[in-house]
């Protein structure tokens, strides 16, 4: 099997983050939720960094990704991998997936995480996963 060397499936997968933002980005921020945002200040503009908002909806990484001015690598629930609407946008755009069964704990997590970050990329990661939801708090 064919497959791109790093660079290049990284420029790929953000070609594909962009594209996905241009297009849904209007649609998220005035169809889904009317947004106002603060602090962007706060996010460098460059560089390796980490991001950790709160998880309140399933909306909420789409609606971080319209609104930041940089692209965001998200750690996503295994489960979003495998459900036929959102397979393909995790896949194709360099997300990275959290095997939720073993616990939280992936070391291919980690290690993609880390070579992204060595980049000086941002990755996402919303502390509560899925428990929000799960547990109703």
């Amino acid at each position: 099997m064919f497959k791109l060397p790093d660079e290049m499936a990284v420029l790929s997968q953000d070609l594909w983050y962009e594209t996905l933002k241009t297009v849904l980005a209007p649609v998220v921020k005035k169809q889904l939720v009317d947004t106002t945002v603060t602090g962007l200040s706060n996010i460098p503009t460059s560089g390796p960094a980490l991001l950790v908002p709160n998880h309140r909806t399933m909306t909420d990484p789409f609606i971080l990704s319209a609104e930041l001015p940089r692209r965001v690598h998200w750690v996503v629930a295994a489960f979003m991998s495998r459900l036929p609407i959102t397979r393909e946008m995790v896949r194709s755009t360099g997300n990275i997936v959290l095997p939720v069964s073993q616990g939280g704990r992936s070391q291919e997590l980690m290690r993609k995480a880390k070579r992204l970050l060595l980049r000086g990329r941002m990755v996402g990661v919303f502390p509560e996963g899925v428990d929000n939801f799960v547990n109703g708090s």
